[in-house]
């Protein structure tokens, strides 16, 4: 007994050592020898969670997708109220186009780790990306922004969901907060622009699309999104110009701002 004991023992200081041999190659970025001293690590310790996590995570560095999918499904097996093999299962699922597995996976992610941002990321991500539902996307990136107030990446996606279920008013601050964390993105500020276009905010819509225009200028749904706020305002000029500057870009999107400009300001015969 004493014996089988100090094996045991002896294996598990072994395992350890190389858990941590892992840790550094995963460091040096030594990809392949790291997964050689992980996968080692399951020959006496088979049940070890962050074996299977590591292993699932390098693959996914690699893109080798299908790979992390196969290990990552072995450690959820043994750890299915692992919150962390969960997620890293989840994202190689969204990497795959895999939108059902993904979903169930973050789905288990968030209801075993609820204040992991990440998980409730990846689920916004997978609802937003492949299944195309605004509103599911929405409430997952609520819960995600609410838990990492300071990505702004997840309060323009969250702002946009909302643009996109018409809820404009829910939208607006998550896009000027998205503006505030990352000003130099043009898309959250023409975002913002047109949640405040759609409220008919006209004056800072204008200013918002100006701004977005000063960092992107070549962008032809910019324009007719400034030319539709100079409409709001009642300016013939402004909405013009803009109507110019879309068609020259893109002719085709140009063209319902160019029938409502013609509508709104017929020009006079002379």
């Amino acid at each position: 007994m004493k014996c089988l004991f100090w094996l045991l023992l002896a294996g598990w200081a072994w395992a350890e050592g190389s858990l941590a041999t892992g840790e550094q190659l995963v460091k040096e970025q030594q990809w392949d020898a790291a997964l050689a001293e992980y996968k080692s690590v399951l020959d006496t310790q088979p049940d070890s969670a962050q074996a299977y996590f590591q292993i699932g995570w390098i693959y996914n560095e690699q893109k080798k997708f299908d790979s992390a999918v196969r290990w990552l499904k072995q450690g959820v097996a043994k750890h299915p109220e692992d919150g962390g093999l969960q997620d890293e299962l989840g994202f190689a699922c969204y990497k795959l186009g895999s939108a059902d597995a993904a979903v169930q996976a973050y789905t288990a992610a968030s209801r075993v780790a609820p204040a992991s941002a990440s998980a409730w990321k990846g689920l916004g991500d997978t609802l937003f990306e492949l299944r195309h539902n605004s509103k599911a996307a929405a409430a997952a990136y609520a819960h995600a922004a609410e838990l990492s107030p300071d990505d702004a990446m997840l309060h323009y996606r969250l702002g946009w969901c909302y643009n996109d279920s018409g809820k404009f008013a829910l939208a607006e601050p998550e896009l000027a907060r998205a503006t505030v964390l990352q000003p130099d993105s043009p898309a959250a500020w023409v975002e913002l622009g047109f949640a405040q276009l759609s409220l008919k905010h006209y004056a800072p819509a204008r200013d918002t699309l100006l701004h977005a225009c000063s960092l992107k200028n070549d962008a032809a749904l910019t324009h007719v999104y400034l030319g539709r706020a100079y409409l709001g305002l009642k300016d013939a000029r402004g909405a013009r110009e803009q109507c110019a500057v879309a068609r020259s870009l893109d002719a085709k999107a140009a063209r319902p701002l160019q029938e409502e400009v013609d509508a709104a300001f017929p020009k006079t015969k002379g």
